[in-house]
Protein backbone atom coordinates (compact mmCIF):
# COMPACT_ATOMS: atom_id res chain seq x y z
CA UNK A 1 0.00 0.00 0.00
CA UNK A 2 1.11 3.19 -0.91
CA UNK A 3 0.50 6.89 -0.79
CA UNK A 4 -1.34 8.10 -4.35
CA UNK A 5 -0.66 11.39 -4.08
CA UNK A 6 3.51 10.20 -4.75
CA UNK A 7 2.51 8.80 -7.46
CA UNK A 8 3.39 11.21 -10.44
CA UNK A 9 -0.02 9.28 -12.63
CA UNK A 10 -2.40 9.94 -9.64
CA UNK A 11 -1.28 13.99 -9.55
CA UNK A 12 -1.33 14.19 -13.21
CA UNK A 13 -5.07 12.52 -13.26
CA UNK A 14 -6.12 15.01 -10.38
CA UNK A 15 -4.93 18.00 -13.08
CA UNK A 16 -6.79 16.78 -15.59
CA UNK A 17 -10.04 16.24 -13.24
CA UNK A 18 -9.97 20.36 -12.79
CA UNK A 19 -9.00 21.02 -16.62
CA UNK A 20 -12.15 18.52 -17.36
CA UNK A 21 -14.26 20.37 -14.99
CA UNK A 22 -13.61 23.93 -16.50
CA UNK A 23 -14.30 21.72 -20.07
CA UNK A 24 -17.85 20.84 -18.60
CA UNK A 25 -18.80 24.41 -17.03
CA UNK A 26 -18.76 25.66 -20.48
CA UNK A 27 -20.78 22.85 -21.94
CA UNK A 28 -23.17 23.59 -19.00
CA UNK A 29 -26.32 24.86 -20.08
CA UNK A 30 -25.71 24.32 -23.83
CA UNK A 31 -27.10 21.68 -26.05
CA UNK A 32 -25.47 18.89 -23.65
CA UNK A 33 -25.98 19.91 -19.86
CA UNK A 34 -26.36 15.56 -18.98
CA UNK A 35 -22.98 14.99 -20.83
CA UNK A 36 -20.98 17.64 -18.21
CA UNK A 37 -22.10 15.54 -15.54
CA UNK A 38 -20.88 12.20 -16.96
CA UNK A 39 -17.99 13.94 -17.72
CA UNK A 40 -17.60 15.22 -14.16
CA UNK A 41 -18.24 11.77 -12.67
CA UNK A 42 -16.23 10.03 -15.32
CA UNK A 43 -13.03 12.37 -14.91
CA UNK A 44 -13.22 12.25 -11.06
CA UNK A 45 -13.16 8.36 -11.20
CA UNK A 46 -9.94 8.06 -12.52
CA UNK A 47 -7.68 9.52 -9.62
CA UNK A 48 -10.32 7.96 -7.25
CA UNK A 49 -9.71 4.42 -8.27
CA UNK A 50 -5.96 4.98 -8.32
CA UNK A 51 -5.94 6.11 -4.76
CA UNK A 52 -8.40 3.25 -4.28
CA UNK A 53 -6.54 0.95 -5.83
CA UNK A 54 -3.24 1.47 -4.82
CA UNK A 55 -4.76 1.44 -1.14
CA UNK A 56 -5.28 -2.60 -1.53
CA UNK A 57 -3.37 -5.43 0.42
CA UNK A 58 -3.00 -6.87 -2.96
CA UNK A 59 -1.71 -7.12 -6.29
CA UNK A 60 -4.81 -8.22 -7.80
CA UNK A 61 -7.13 -5.98 -5.54
CA UNK A 62 -4.60 -2.65 -6.92
CA UNK A 63 -5.21 -4.12 -10.72
CA UNK A 64 -8.45 -4.44 -11.02
CA UNK A 65 -9.12 -0.95 -9.43
CA UNK A 66 -6.74 0.67 -12.09
CA UNK A 67 -8.29 -1.41 -14.92
CA UNK A 68 -11.62 0.88 -13.88
CA UNK A 69 -9.85 3.77 -13.75
CA UNK A 70 -8.19 3.14 -17.63
CA UNK A 71 -12.01 2.12 -17.86
CA UNK A 72 -12.99 6.19 -17.11
CA UNK A 73 -10.35 7.77 -19.17
CA UNK A 74 -11.49 5.83 -22.19
CA UNK A 75 -15.07 7.01 -21.46
CA UNK A 76 -13.56 10.69 -20.46
CA UNK A 77 -12.33 10.64 -23.75
CA UNK A 78 -15.58 9.46 -25.08
CA UNK A 79 -17.49 12.23 -23.58
CA UNK A 80 -15.23 14.63 -24.84
CA UNK A 81 -15.05 13.99 -28.20
CA UNK A 82 -18.91 13.86 -28.04
CA UNK A 83 -18.94 17.58 -26.20
CA UNK A 84 -16.60 18.90 -28.86
CA UNK A 85 -19.09 17.59 -31.50
CA UNK A 86 -22.10 18.95 -30.14
CA UNK A 87 -20.62 22.33 -28.85
CA UNK A 88 -18.40 23.37 -31.39
CA UNK A 89 -17.60 26.52 -29.01
CA UNK A 90 -15.73 24.68 -26.33
CA UNK A 91 -12.38 24.50 -28.71
CA UNK A 92 -10.77 21.28 -29.98
CA UNK A 93 -9.55 20.51 -26.50
CA UNK A 94 -6.42 18.82 -28.16
CA UNK A 95 -4.09 19.53 -25.07
CA UNK A 96 -6.17 18.16 -23.33
CA UNK A 97 -6.90 15.00 -24.76
CA UNK A 98 -3.54 14.49 -25.20
CA UNK A 99 -2.70 14.33 -21.54
CA UNK A 100 -5.63 12.18 -20.60
CA UNK A 101 -4.17 9.50 -23.72
CA UNK A 102 -0.72 9.60 -21.14
CA UNK A 103 -2.57 9.45 -18.26
CA UNK A 104 -4.06 5.86 -20.17
CA UNK A 105 -0.48 5.19 -20.94
CA UNK A 106 0.91 5.33 -17.84
CA UNK A 107 -1.97 3.85 -16.08
CA UNK A 108 -1.42 1.06 -18.64
CA UNK A 109 2.11 0.69 -17.63
CA UNK A 110 0.93 0.41 -13.60
CA UNK A 111 -1.33 -1.97 -14.59
CA UNK A 112 1.20 -3.76 -16.45
CA UNK A 113 3.55 -3.80 -13.36
CA UNK A 114 1.19 -4.57 -10.78
CA UNK A 115 0.15 -8.00 -12.77
CA UNK A 116 3.42 -9.16 -12.79
CA UNK A 117 3.90 -8.31 -9.01
CA UNK A 118 0.62 -10.98 -8.71
CA UNK A 119 2.34 -13.36 -11.28
CA UNK A 120 5.20 -13.13 -9.03
CA UNK A 121 3.46 -13.76 -6.01
CA UNK A 122 0.88 -16.75 -7.60
CA UNK A 123 4.11 -18.70 -8.51
CA UNK A 124 5.04 -18.76 -4.55
CA UNK A 125 4.10 -21.45 -2.05
CA UNK A 126 3.80 -20.58 1.87
CA UNK A 127 6.61 -22.70 3.33
CA UNK A 128 7.91 -22.40 7.08
CA UNK A 129 7.93 -19.64 8.56
CA UNK A 130 4.52 -19.34 7.18
CA UNK A 131 5.43 -15.25 6.31
CA UNK A 132 8.00 -16.15 3.74
CA UNK A 133 6.95 -16.19 0.27
CA UNK A 134 9.25 -19.32 -1.80
CA UNK A 135 9.23 -19.90 -4.87
CA UNK A 136 6.91 -22.90 -5.72
CA UNK A 137 8.70 -26.33 -6.83
CA UNK A 138 9.23 -27.42 -9.97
Amino acid sequence: MQNPANLEVWRRAMDLAVEIHAVARRIQGRKAPGLATQLRRAVASIPANIAEGVGQPSPGLVTRHLAVAIGSNFEVETHLLLAMRLCPAIGTCESTLDELRQIRRMLFGLRRHYLLKQANVADCVYQSPPDQLLPAPS
